[in-house]
C-alpha cells in the first residue's frame, strides 16, 4: 500500500560510529587525491621512456652505420631492444589509462558516499524547535505577555552537533525578545 511505501524504518546508531565512518571517509578522500597526484607523476615515466627510445634509436643507428648491416647479431639485438622498449611503453600507457579510468568512475561514488555519511548526522530543526512552544508559552504566562510563536523551516536539516550548539543560544534570544521586545498588553493599549 501507499502508506507502507511512505513508512521509514529507523535504527539507533551511536554518534561515535558515525564519526568513525566520517573519519574513514576522510582518509579515503585523501587517498583518492594521492592516487590522482601519482597518476600525474607517472607521466614523467612516459617522458623518460621516450627519451630512452630516442637515445636507443641514435645508438642503434650509429652501430648500424659502423657495422654496415642490421642482419647480424647486433642488428638482431637492436631489433629486440626496440621491440621491448615499444612493449614497455604500450604496457605503461594501458596501465596508466586503466588506473585513470578506474579513478574517474570511483570519484563520483566516493563523493556520494561521503555526502551520505555526512547526512547520517543531519537532523531536522524540529528536533529542537518542538520544545520551544511550551517553553515560550510558560515564559509568556510568567511575564504576562501575549506571544504568538510561528515556526517555519522546521524540516530543514542541520548537523546534529550544530543543532545542539544552537539550542540554548536560540532560546536565550527568544527569551530576550519576550522580555525586552514585547510590551505588556496594558502598555500597548495606551499607545
Amino acid at each position: 500500500s501507499q502508506q507502507d511505501a511512505l513508512k521509514v524504518d529507523y535504527i539507533r546508531v551511536p554518534l561515535n560510529k558515525v564519526n568513525t565512518l566520517l573519519d574513514l571517509m576522510g582518509e579515503v578522500t585523501v587517498d583518492r587525491i594521492r592516487v590522482s597526484e601519482k597518476i600525474i607523476d607517472t607521466k614523467v615515466f612516459s617522458k623518460k621512456i621516450k627519451k630512452i627510445q630516442k637515445t636507443f634509436n641514435s645508438l642503434t643507428d650509429s652501430i648500424q652505420k659502423i657495422s654496415g648491416t642490421d642482419e647480424n647479431d647486433i642488428g638482431e639485438l637492436i631489433g629486440k631492444g626496440r621491440n621491448e622498449l615499444h612493449l614497455l611503453e604500450e604496457e605503461y600507457r594501458r596501465t596508466n589509462e586503466s588506473i585513470s579510468e578506474d579513478l574517474y568512475y570511483m570519484d563520483p561514488i566516493i563523493d556520494d558516499l561521503q555526502k551520505r555519511i555526512k547526512d547520517l548526522r543531519m537532523l531536522p530543526c524540529r528536533t529542537i524547535f518542538d520544545t520551544y512552544p511550551r517553553m515560550i508559552r510558560d515564559i509568556a504566562l510568567k511575564e504576562e505577555k501575549e506571544v504568538d510563536l510561528e515556526i517555519s523551516g522546521d524540516d530543514t536539516e542541520v548537523d546534529m552537533k550544530m543543532l545542539e550548539a544552537l539550542k540554548d543560544p536560540l532560546m536565550h534570544i527568544i527569551r530576550n525578545c519576550i522580555d525586552h521586545g514585547i510590551e505588556l498588553p496594558d502598555e500597548r493599549e495606551l499607545k
